[in-house]
């Protein structure tokens, strides 16, 4: 939570965890929340209590046991005793996924093990994290339509390619649920599955887009119609057989502990996986669900709520 300039943390109930002191802090993560104040780092605790000091110039929240650090201008990565394990080295790095961490030398990516090795050389401009044994590489050219880098495809973890792009990928998405989306430009959407065959595929005429699947349902989204200035957005749920399973006739987000927010005439509640509205529509600003807990707004106050929308604060 912030006051003023300062943040701090509460639990689900509303305690105050840890006063408000610091500058800027991150979610918790394995039990640790990054912290910064005045430029220094630190990591604390879920009593609040600073475990980790550092002299670093930046860092990064812990996953699967290690944190990203820079220091003097090298990214190394530590464990959660604050150790250092593997040494600055890297001009950039990103987090572990799956065992392997992104690491950048000479403007290219590549990955390390979790002792520090170089697994797959650096050879690529860009790189998306492993997910479900695959990740994302991408090359030096600019798409014109996304101007974003044009996709080579995903490689597995020898570094291998084993799903190439053809010229058409335009957008693609880390693999979620054994599925990835693909969008290939003017209004064509895929999803492939790991061996990059099609499983669905669509051509969407009004302007909007699919999403990955997040607990066995993906979301589609259309703008409709404009009304006063404003586009009406019309959401829906497809399953992984392509079938619509859920219509509404507003806005959405994705599926997080078996729920999504739902939008209608300036209000927000929340749906289960059936398209039922289990957590009544009077909230004028809700978030995604995330261990059983979510954060609403009414008339500029904060509350937290369960999934059975009691509140906890």
């Amino acid at each position: 939570m912030c006051v003023g300039e300062k943040y701090g943390f509460i639990n689900a109930y509303g305690d105050l965890i840890c006063e408000l002191q610091w500058d800027s802090v991150w979610p918790f993560s394995e039990g640790l929340a990054l912290v910064m104040t005045e430029n220094r780092y630190s990591y604390i605790d879920t009593n609040g209590m600073v475990v980790i000091s550092l002299e670093a110039e930046n860092a990064q929240p812990f996953h699967e046991g290690l944190a990203a650090v820079q220091i003097e201008g090298r990214w190394g990565f530590i464990d959660t005793s604050g150790t250092q394990v593997i040494e600055p080295q890297w001009d950039s790095a990103a987090y572990f996924s799956e065992g392997l961490a992104a690491v950048q030398i000479n403007d290219r990516w590549g990955f390390i093990d979790v002792t520090g090795s170089m697994v797959i050389e650096p050879q690529w401009k860009k790189v998306e994290p492993f997910k479900e044994g695959r990740a994302i590489v991408f090359s030096d050219e600019i798409d014109p339509e996304t101007w974003t880098r044009r996709t080579i495809g995903f490689i597995d973890k020898t570094g291998t390619l084993v799903i190439e792009s053809d010229e058409q990928w335009s957008l693609v998405e880390s693999f979620s649920e054994d599925t990835a989306l693909i969008y290939k430009g003017k209004g064509k959407w895929a999803y492939i599955d790991m061996n990059g065959n099609t499983l669905l595929e669509y051509t969407m005429d009004s302007d909007g887009r699919y999403y990955s699947f997040s607990e066995g349902l993906a979301r589609v989204s259309k703008e409709t119609d404009v009304y006063d200035g404003h586009m009406i957005v019309k959401d829906s749920f497809i399953n992984t057989a392509g079938e619509t399973v859920i219509d509404l006739q507003g806005k959405a987000c994705d599926f997080y502990d078996g729920l999504a927010v739902v939008y209608k005439d300036g209000k927000c509640g929340y749906i289960d996986t059936k398209g039922t509205v289990v957590i009544d529509l009077i909230w004028d600003e809700a978030f995604d669900f995330s261990d059983g807990y979510a954060i609403v707004c009414k008339d500029e106050m904060g509350y937290i709520i369960d999934t059975n929308g009691n509140l906890t604060f």
